[in-house]
């Protein structure tokens, strides 16, 4: 079987956000808190055609990179203010920076 070209293959777009909150947030938290929310903002055939999906959480940073396709980064974005809290503690999100490959977006 031979792989999809180029031109038909979905194009990716990865995120870095920081969460600002007064307390820190751990990784299992987030993950289950981005679940949650992305069912419920796009629900769960929304969240299986943006290719949502989160890669990395530093706990130390509170920063998290996120990877979606190039059609629904717009989207993704505009929903994220509407993403308050992880385990009932209030956190705002901040968008670092938004790039086609991973190596650019952890250099931000």
């Amino acid at each position: 079987m031979k792989p999809y070209p180029p031109t038909l293959r979905e194009k990716r777009r990865y995120l870095k956000i920081r969460f600002e909150s007064n307390e820190k947030l751990s990784t299992k938290e987030v993950v289950k808190a981005f679940w949650n929310w992305a069912s419920s903002t796009f629900g769960f055939l929304g969240a299986a055609y943006s290719s949502f999906a989160l890669i990395n959480f530093d706990e130390e940073n509170q920063e998290a990179l996120i990877r979606t396709n190039n059609e629904w980064v717009d989207f993704l974005i505009g929903s994220l203010g509407f993403f308050e809290k992880v385990n009932n503690k209030k956190v705002r999100i901040h968008i670092i920076r938004v790039s086609g490959t991973i190596k650019k977006t952890k250099k931000a």
